[in-house]
């Protein structure tokens, strides 16, 4: 028998509320750019390795697409001839991220954050006692211990 307390559930219904939200903001996005008359700009995506969950690489994905969404009607805008105070408070937009938009030319891709561990200093053991057939975790906590981890 399953059991969930209302926080959990609220919790859950959130979560897929918001998701479900996010893809109609996206969708009513293009759409606005598209009544707009812009052009569609051809964004190149970068293949870069992630270590991402799948719903989080999920979620990146929407919110780039918003940004781009976003970017797009910008330009659509300022094509148009409207002043950048104008464009700022109908798209929600501050008017440095227009300049830099227009400044640019292109849309600006994320970059990645650089995360360290404090394994890092340690990866390279880590690997080699593994590729060495040695799979015992605790055996190798204890040797990194050992080691000053």
């Amino acid at each position: 028998m399953q059991v969930a307390d209302r926080w959990h559930i609220l919790r859950n219904l959130g979560k897929a509320v918001g998701l479900l939200l996010t893809h109609h903001f996206t969708a009513h996005r293009k759409q606005k750019v598209q009544a707009v008359g812009a052009s569609k700009v051809v964004i190149s995506s970068q293949d870069r390795p992630r270590r991402l969950w799948p719903q989080q690489a999920h979620i990146q994905h929407i919110h780039r697409e918003e940004r781009l969404a976003r970017y797009e009607q910008v330009m659509a805008l300022l094509k148009q001839g409207m002043k950048h105070r104008d464009i700022a408070d109908q798209v929600g937009v501050g008017l440095t991220t227009i300049q830099n938009w227009r400044k640019r030319g292109s849309f600006p891709e994320r970059k990645l954050r650089e995360q360290s561990s404090q394994l890092d200093p340690y990866r390279a053991y880590v690997q080699k006692r593994h590729s060495e057939g040695y799979h015992n975790l605790m055996g190798i906590y204890r040797e990194l211990q050992a080691q000053g981890y």
